[in-house]
């Protein structure tokens, strides 16, 4: 009881508590530090390829909110109303279609900045066809916005408006056909990279078809100028006969964003061919060396390998590795069963 009457009426838990939250928050500090050194990185390199899809998911979406007000149909069937709604939705198509096709076109560019074969000489070419690329888009962006003052006479009559003349707004349609020369040297230029590496032929025609896959959108390009040159703006079936140009747009720029995750699936193509058995044949191996190897080659040797190559092959690997583990476990499990 005497031993008591001495105690002093404190507590250490709020020293504990403050030495262990002193500790917990340099932690988080020290998490939130190796997310962004580790994730960041990685967030920043796929923007260039996450924005074309944004930007061709607000096209399809009022893509097909338009088809679903008329688009397509005769324009005698089509009411008033939807008529002033499919107008509204093809304004927006013009303004977020034309963001989708020039980012996608330039996240190609970005992809082959990262091979390391491509020289100064190329990587000014890219660097311009890129400004070109922006360019263009600033300029067209500029005429369909100002296509009408105010811009609601575009889809409704508005007295005293303002427009441009169907001419000027054909000049930027063909203003930007740019992309048409920039998806040609995307897809002529990697195949002059790609064969000057030290790998066996398939692989080098492989990633050379992957990256000139862009030439699929160029035809889808061209196809849309044709209709663009003979489309008839003073058509009464208006509806109907613009559906080609506008499908056409929309192919070009999934056809671009489709190129540009082409390459990435590099390392699991060649996996499913050498399960078939492709790789085996002769011509289909790399080239061996017997002077020297791969690791000693100097930094500006030509055969150095493409960075998203090797990024690839080394994720396709550890999977292939996690995938013969499963199976060695399961099988050894038969055989512990079995006996």
């Amino acid at each position: 009881m005497d031993r008591q009457a001495h105690l002093v009426d404190d507590s250490i838990g709020i020293t504990s508590l403050a030495i262990v939250g002193s500790v917990f928050a340099v932690s988080v500090i020290l998490f939130t530090l190796r997310i962004y050194v580790r994730v960041i990185p990685i967030i920043s390199s796929m923007v260039p390829t996450i924005l074309p899809r944004v930007a061709e998911a607000i096209t399809f979406s009022f893509f097909a909110a338009a088809v679903a007000f008329g688009l397509g149909r005769h324009s005698v069937f089509v009411s008033p109303e939807n008529s002033t709604s499919i107008l509204r939705c093809l304004y927006a198509i013009a303004i977020a279609g034309l963001w989708a096709s020039a980012l996608a076109r330039i996240s190609i560019a970005y992809l082959l900045l990262t091979l390391s074969t491509c020289r100064t000489g190329a990587r000014v070419i890219i660097w311009s066809m890129t400004v070109l690329q922006v360019g263009a888009l600033i300029v067209t962006e500029v005429l369909t916005l100002l296509q009408c003052r105010p811009i609601r006479a575009i889809w409704e009559h508005v007295p005293d408006a303002q427009c441009q003349s169907i001419k000027v707004m054909q000049v930027g349609g063909y203003l930007y056909t740019v992309g048409i020369a920039g998806d040609l040297v995307f897809a002529i230029m990697p195949i002059v990279l790609i064969w000057n590496l030290n790998r066996c032929t398939l692989e080098r025609c492989l990633v050379s078809f992957l990256l000139a896959s862009g030439l699929f959108a160029t035809a889808a390009a061209v196809t849309r100028l044709f209709y663009m040159w003979t489309f008839d703006y003073t058509s009464s079936d208006i509806f109907r006969e613009i559906m080609p140009t506008f499908f056409w747009c929309r192919i070009e720029e999934v056809a671009l964003i489709a190129a540009s995750s082409l390459p990435f699936l590099k390392a699991s193509t060649e996996h499913q061919l050498r399960r078939l058995g492709v790789l085996g044949f002769p011509g289909f191996r790399n080239a061996q060396r017997s002077l020297q190897s791969y690791h000693s080659q100097s930094p500006s040797s030509e055969s150095r390998r493409c960075e998203f190559i090797e990024r690839e092959e080394r994720v396709h690997k550890s999977s292939e590795n996690d995938w013969d583990a499963e199976a060695g476990g399961s099988s050894s499990g038969g055989t512990t069963k079995s006996q």
